[in-house]
């Protein structure tokens, strides 16, 4: 080729380092480039160019060298969907989960983000995929229970995605141990009268079944008073709005304190009090519901928060009563006491609110049915107040009083 004649078009071939066969480029033109395209990835390829002129074509021209690029791999992440779970009313910057695990094949640094429908509520550290809590984000379990985002793992090149979604874990689902931080409960009127109007004598029977003074059934009329108690429960929680509890219920301070209306020959409606020292000790299996006031509302709010609810106890008391005096017009009658077990039973109404992530405060009212408490079978001690007559004991049946309450109670819930 002289080169006077001006080029007219360039042939351009290749080939991989070992093969023998050359691979012609589909190039015409007089560009001084090409592209070369469905090569191999690190790979060594060798290059020729030869031209064209009105002449004729030149030889090939010694060949060129050069390395294709590696193929660039896409992050993975681990699995394509991933359900984690973060307790409800979790701060700012509260961990949910491991970090996400994602790899490069190349090496490669990756970098996180978070994208899809509840982006907004969580934060993802981009180095190291720990997804966290968002500030100002209230989970409130009642309100929504899932949430879903978008996890995309990045090397700058290419792009992987996995979908999580985080439940909103309700923080007391599950076991807890309740205490009562105050508990008072007062006693409903009752009366100690017959069991039995029928019962054989002797022993004779303490108050029998005539009219009293009062125009009442021979008995003594009172209450066990105001009294505070020492309880605690296991639970166990199986969804938000259920919870089962065994409670132990101990009143050991229960005093009835009343008035006998027997007839006297001298004063129809004298003063004769009763007294007898008392104790229960009950163990309830309680069924519970509870009915959100605004589920909807996922502020966080004092409101939101509070949980009305209602439940249902049933279980076995043992009810004792210590001596009984009574102070009757003309003697002092001291009368023996005994234990009963009993089946009882409880309604319940109340309010709870969280004060952290485990801890919750309840207030409840509540009706406690205990059965009843006996007077002993056996020998009374009669002391006479005129100092010329002897004392004497008398055998008498036993005799049976209600006791059931009204309270209030403050308690802690402790989920573990």
């Amino acid at each position: 080729m002289t080169g006077k004649p001006p080029i007219t078009d360039y042939d351009v071939r290749y080939k991989a380092d070992g093969e023998t066969v050359w691979s012609i480029s589909p190039f015409s033109g007089t560009n001084t480039y090409d592209t070369l395209t469905k090569l191999t990835a690190d790979t060594l390829y060798y290059v020729e160019v030869r031209a064209w002129n009105d002449e004729g074509v030149s030889p090939w021209s010694p060949p060129g060298s050069e390395w294709t690029s590696k193929d660039n791999g896409k992050p993975n992440l681990q699995g394509s969907t991933t359900t984690r779970s973060v307790a409800e009313n979790s701060p700012a910057g509260t961990n949910v989960g491991a970090p996400v695990t994602a790899t490069d094949p190349d090496g490669d640094p990756l970098t996180y983000k978070l994208s899809g429908t509840d982006a907004a509520r969580f934060e993802i550290a981009a180095s190291t995929g720990q997804i966290t809590v968002g500030v100002g984000t209230k989970l409130n379990y009642e309100a929504k229970a899932t949430y879903s985002v978008n996890v995309e793992a990045s090397d700058n090149k290419e792009l992987a995605t996995a979908e999580f979604t985080d439940t909103g874990n309700d923080r007391l689902v599950g076991k807890y141990f309740k205490w009562s931080v105050f508990t008072v409960d007062r006693s409903k009127s009752t009366r100690f009268q017959e069991i039995d109007c029928q019962a054989p004598s002797p022993p004779a029977l303490l108050y029998g079944c005539g009219k009293g003074h009062d125009g009442n059934q021979l008995s003594s009329a009172g209450g066990f008073g105001t009294v505070g108690a020492l309880e605690f429960s296991i639970g166990y929680r199986p969804s938000s709005t259920t919870r089962r509890e065994v409670s132990v219920l101990f009143h050991p301070n229960f005093r009835f304190r009343g008035n006998a209306n027997f007839k006297t020959r001298t004063n129809f409606t004298a003063n004769q009090p009763v007294e007898a020292k008392s104790s229960s000790l009950a163990i309830m299996f309680s069924q519970i519901l509870e009915f959100p006031i605004n589920a909807s509302d996922s502020s966080g709010s004092l409101a939101s928060r509070i949980k009305p609810f209602i439940g249902f106890g049933v279980g076995v008391s043992r009810t004792k009563l210590d001596q009984t005096t009574m102070n009757l017009p003309n003697n002092y009658s001291f009368v023996p006491g005994d234990t009963k077990y009993n089946l009882a039973w409880m309604l319940m109404t109340g309010i709870s609110t969280p004060v952290s992530d485990r801890v919750t405060l309840e207030f409840s009212l509540r009706y406690t049915q205990f059965g009843e408490v006996l007077t002993g079978k056996g020998d009374i001690l009669i002391d006479f107040k005129n100092p010329s007559r002897n004392d004497i004991t008398v055998g008498v049946h036993p005799t049976k009083a209600t006791l059931s309450t009204t309270g209030f109670q403050m308690a802690l819930r402790y989920s573990f």
